[in-house]
């Protein structure tokens, strides 16, 4: 148990937000507890909306791809946990490998921009968002394959 420093109360050691670990290696508690922690950053960003908007917008820019990076892979997890068909870890090393793989439709026609990933049964049909259900389009082979299926995706190409 641990006495909160804003609200005064005692509370499990759990509800304090983590501030680092020790040189023994043991946790390090921050001195407010989780919901004075949150309420006090709520309260900050209402009364300094600008400056708090303007930091996001310089953080979003300096870090575009990692942000583009991240915001496709949390879309990624969502709608496959929505559809229920599992999510599986995708490593940096799994995606660097898969990068040097050139489009999977090359034979099909010319292909031209930009490498991506592709997921060869949809995420919105059913398919997983795993290494065995991942291939490398190019963009514009990407945008015309859509949520079809790699099958219907070839025939339509024939």
């Amino acid at each position: 148990m641990k006495q909160c420093s804003k609200c005064q109360e005692l509370k499990p050691l759990d509800r304090f937000f983590r501030k680092g670990t020790n040189a023994d290696g043991s946790v390090k508690q921050r001195s407010e507890c989780s919901e004075c922690k949150k309420s006090y950053e709520r309260l900050y960003r209402e009364r300094n909306r600008d400056a708090y908007n303007a930091e996001k917008r310089a953080w979003a820019e300096k870090n575009r791809k990692k942000r583009r990076m991240s915001q496709r892979a949390s879309e990624s997890r969502r709608r496959a946990s929505q559809l229920s068909a599992g999510v599986f870890e995708v490593t940096v090393s799994d995606l660097n490998r898969l990068m040097r793989q050139s489009c999977a439709a090359r034979h099909l026609s010319h292909c031209d921009g930009e490498k991506q990933v592709d997921h060869i049964v949809p995420i919105a049909k059913g398919g997983r968002h795993s290494v065995g259900n991942l291939q490398i389009l190019c963009a514009r082979h990407n945008a015309q394959k859509h949520d079809k299926f790699w099958a219907e995706f070839v025939e339509a190409h024939r």
